[in-house]
């Protein structure tokens, strides 16, 4: 049987995890985004 703090641990990786992959996407868009409005100047 997993204590508390194990369960907690675990949550807290898999929110880290999610949450790290949310930034790295919308870091993703937002250079894309930059990216295609420099283009777009061309």
């Amino acid at each position: 049987m997993p204590t508390a703090s194990t369960v907690f641990q675990v949550a807290a990786t898999i929110f880290a995890c999610s949450s790290a992959m949310a930034t790295y996407r919308q870091a993703g868009n937002l250079t894309s985004s930059v990216h295609g409005n420099l283009v777009a100047d061309d």
